[in-house]
């Protein structure tokens, strides 16, 4: 017989209704009022709340041992309409989500508790519970309340077994009813979802984490990953999970705690949900609004929002797991030939690119790290070489980690100043890390990589490890959020970094230098970037990439990409038709960077259609970076990832809240990456309500690239031999799409000899082809619009950055009268050359035509007589 339990917590409702709650962060559509109009008005420049939900207050229940939280919804707040996509159900007015907080292991109460009269619910109080436990609780906005809970000191634990509340976790469980979605977490797609409802196995083979299959279901602690199907280490991670029904819980707290999402009766049965956190105290928000991106928003609020990544960050990263290994065949004498030879041929092929990263090994000693230094065996002279890549247009990061290998200088003058973990053996590979939380040790750690950073030149880290068991479990999201820290003040340090990462924020300007972790902590989205870890180059590597992709955005992991081709390859990977198809999904990430190396190099390696891809990838991605950097500048304010699930964009459509294979890019892209073999896949267009309705409506996409079929939502789309130099990629009517070439990267090297050529000095690149097609590089503005009629307006926020003399916002707005046939655009300054392409129909059965207009700051543009490609 199980105890009752001595501390816990209850949800429940005094009044529930569903409405629309639509938000397109990124493009502001305003529908006119006809019958069925295809959009909502809204803006790129901040999230709109519609569902009404308010905190009542909380009351304990003494014989129960269960604390009761009420939330009030007004029905008529956005608009009620029927759906059969309900919220958790009711039981006497009672949700079926109830949280209880115990000692000991967690236990599923089948019974409800009485519901807490309306009377005694207070918005904010404290109560002691029988076990001489503490309960506080307050409300922090209209939608979220914040409990604070100590452990009592007379706790027994549910098993009968005597315990003592200082050494047991604090635990909690939520049930779920049938139908309903989990999400969060991990960033690590369980099964290839974006979910956490899982039937089935989730075996983790030979992992070193404590993750579990028990149940067909996800068990793992917050981190401490291994290896895992799709995905090796795949480890950004934050402490909250949400349901499709408007429910989140987040637990702010960096201790050790473990997640189980346990689903019975398949996926479409009820779900249990429970935490279990080592702290004799513990800090955790209940959130609930049925808008999901006002709930991620609250969320952001209560954690952190993303950093402005720096301007070198979105890509194309070129990289190598060795780079003094000779993979050209041509024998380069060390690594600076070898990367000066990948930069030559990138630029002979004209292929954009923002920036190397050498991984590990370009140090001295033991495993490449821990002396501070390049080997001068490989890396003559680093500072010198650094010094030229950055005139070439290429950013520079070097591998770091929280690990002392043996015999370097950051072991020794650890080990004798005892500022090791005990219990990890230095003479193999994974060597100990320094527990930061000592002030010494951490003052040692950043200062020796500040004067390494200041000496050669470094632009940024790429962070690695720091989940493998090189320090206690327990303490691992503490430390590994202090080396963050740590490598974030060494680039501001350097004076790499200008002002402090608050200040960029208010002054809208991005960090100089560039930092990017695989394995990442809630808060730590504030001063790095992710790349998901060690994907597998195979057809399910990609899907599970493009899975954790979306999964790593709810998290408010905003800024994120994944190794190109795969990360763990065999002697024939990744194939031509997987390092295309994972090219293009890279183009269309928020992040584009791609391992080269000993038998996977392009130019070496495939053929010269696969070149082609790659330069045709990349110049998509830096022709995309103002659209792209203008939805990252908007998460630094609203928390919505660049990156986006389609439910986030499209909530009343069911069938978004499982898709884990195509996604939305802000929200005027569909995104559908080919994850199989074959050049074939379905694409379904999602569809929407517009109050109350009905499914079934707008809006209609276009297919981007050839800018000819246009789809109705709820429709499906067999893509058949897709050749590897196309993706299923759909823009939808209405959008303002800013693209163009507005940082120059590595584009200054073929733009330069055209210069050159211009004024007569040469005729010729540094390889031979002829620049008569070139001029010199400039910033350059290119508005893409696709009106529609039935959108009267679209709002785009964008971003000015670096090219302009005042970085930060400004407003493009377009607006139609269907009646006078009449298209409007008007811009602020943008800060570069811009100019407007507007793609419309010939005649009303004829094909798509572009017009191309200036548009000089301040401008009004206003055009007659088009007609929409959507009608």
């Amino acid at each position: 017989m199980l105890s009752k339990p001595k501390r816990g917590i209850r949800c429940h409702r005094l009044a529930w209704a569903v409405l629309t709650a639509a938000v397109f962060h990124g493009v502001a559509i305003s529908a006119k009022p006809a019958v069925v109009p295809p959009a909502m008005p809204l803006e790129n420049t901040k999230v709109t709340e519609t569902s009404g939900s308010t905190f009542l207050g909380a009351d304990f229940d003494q014989e129960y041992g269960v604390f009761s939280m009420s939330f009030a919804h007004d029905a008529s707040a956005g608009g009620a309409r029927d759906r059969t996509r309900a919220g958790p159900s009711i039981i006497n007015n009672t949700l079926s989500l109830g949280q209880q907080a115990q000692t000991g292991p967690v236990r599923h109460r089948r019974h409800a508790s009485p519901p807490s009269s309306r009377a005694k619910l207070r918005p904010r109080g404290s109560v002691t519970t029988a076990d001489g436990g503490r309960i506080q609780w307050g409300h922090v906005a209209h939608d979220a309340v914040t409990v604070y809970t100590t452990a009592g000191t007379t706790a027994t634990a549910t098993t009968g077994a005597e315990a003592d509340a200082a050494d047991a976790p604090i635990t909690a469980s939520f049930a779920f009813p049938p139908g309903d979605r989990l999400y969060g977490v991990w960033e690590y797609p369980w099964n290839g979802s974006i979910t956490n409802n899982h039937y089935g196995s989730t075996s983790d083979g030979n992992s070193s984490s404590s993750s579990s299959s028990s149940g067909g279901r996800p068990t793992a602690d917050i981190g401490l990953y291994g290896t895992l199907p799709g995905i090796n280490w795949s480890n950004a991670r934050a402490p909250f999970f949400f349901s499709k029904s408007g429910f989140g819980v987040y637990v702010d707290s960096p201790a050790l705690g473990t997640f189980d999402f346990q689903q019975q009766d398949g996926l479409d049965g009820p779900t249990t949900v429970s935490f279990s956190i080592a702290a004799a105290d513990l800090t955790y928000s209940v959130l609930y609004n049925t808008n999901l991106t006002a709930l991620l928003a609250r969320f952001a609020s209560l954690s952190s929002y993303p950093l402005l990544p720096a301007e070198a960050g979105y890509g194309p990263i070129v990289w190598s797991d060795d780079f003094e290994q000779d993979f050209h065949g041509s024998g380069v004498r060390n690594a600076q030939d070898n990367i000066n030879d990948v930069a030559d041929h990138l630029e002979q092929n004209r292929i954009r690119a923002t920036a190397f990263f050498a991984d590990r090994p370009y140090g001295s000693g033991n495993s490449s790290f821990g002396n501070f230094d390049f080997d001068p065996k490989f890396y003559p002279s680093p500072a010198a070489f650094i010094a030229n890549l950055t005139r070439r247009g290429y950013g520079f990061q070097v591998w770091a980690a929280n690990r002392a290998f043996l015999d370097t200088r950051l072991y020794n003058d650890s080990v004798s100043r005892h500022w090791l973990f005990p219990g990890v053996n230095p003479t193999q590979f994974l060597g100990p890390a320094l527990n930061l939380s000592i002030p010494a040790a951490y003052d040692y750690f950043r200062d020796k990589l500040t004067a390494f950073v200041k000496a050669t030149g470094i632009g940024g880290f790429k962070i690695d490890r720091g989940e493998e068991h090189e320090m206690p479990d327990a303490v691992q999201n503490t430390q590994q959020s202090l080396f963050v820290r740590l490598c974030a003040e060494v680039m501001e340090d350097a004076g790499a970094e200008k002002t402090t990462a608050a200040a960029t924020k208010a002054h809208n300007t991005p960090p100089s230098y560039y930092n990017f972790a695989r394995s990442a902590f809630d808060r730590d989205r504030t001063r790095v970037a992710v790349w998901n870890g060690d994907s597998q180059a195979t057809f399910t590597g990609l899907q599970y990439s493009v899975a954790s992709g979306i999964r790593a955005g709810l998290l408010g992991f905003s800024h994120w990409g994944s190794d190109t081709g795969g990360y763990i390859r065999d002697a024939g990977g990744p194939t031509e038709e997987l390092f295309a198809r994972w090219m293009h999904f890279s183009a269309w990430s928020p992040m584009y960077e791609i391992m080269v190396g000993l038998n996977h190099t392009p130019w070496y390696d495939y053929t010269p259609r696969l070149v082609g891809v790659l330069r045709q990838t990349a110049a998509t991605h830096a022709r995309l970076v103002p659209f792209l950097r203008s939805h990252a500048y908007q998460a630094t304010r609203t928390g919505l990832p660049v990156l986006r699930a389609l439910f986030l964009t499209f909530p009343a459509d069911d069938a978004a809240y499982d898709t884990a294979d195509a996604y939305t890019l802000g929200s005027e892209f569909l995104v559908a990456p080919l994850v199989a073999a074959g050049g074939r896949r379905t694409v379904r267009f999602p569809q929407q309500d517009q109050n109350g309705h009905g499914l079934g409506l707008g809006p209609r996409f276009l297919e981007y690239e050839n800018k000819t079929a246009v789809f109705a939502p709820g429709a499906t789309h067999e893509v058949v031999d897709l050749p590897l130099e196309s993706t299923p990629v759909y823009v939808r009517e209405g959008a303002i799409v800013p693209t163009g070439d507005v940082y120059q990267g590595n584009a200054g090297a073929w733009s330069a000899a055209a210069a050159a050529a211009a004024a007569g000095n040469t005729t010729t690149t540094t390889t031979g082809n002829s620049t008569s097609s070139f001029a010199p590089w400039r910033p350059a503005l290119m508005l893409e619009l696709f009106p529609s009629y039935d959108v009267p307006q679209t709002i785009f926020t964008y971003y000015r950055g670096s090219e302009s003399a005042a970085p930060g916002p400004a407003a493009i707005t377009m607006t139609t009268d269907k009646g006078r046939r009449t298209i409007t655009l008007a811009a602020d300054d943008l800060g570069a050359q811009t100019r407007a392409v507007i793609y419309h129909k010939a005649n009303a059965t004829g094909q798509t035509l572009a017009q191309t207009f200036d548009l000089p700051a301040g401008r009004v543009l206003s055009i007659q007589g088009l007609i929409s490609l959507f009608e």
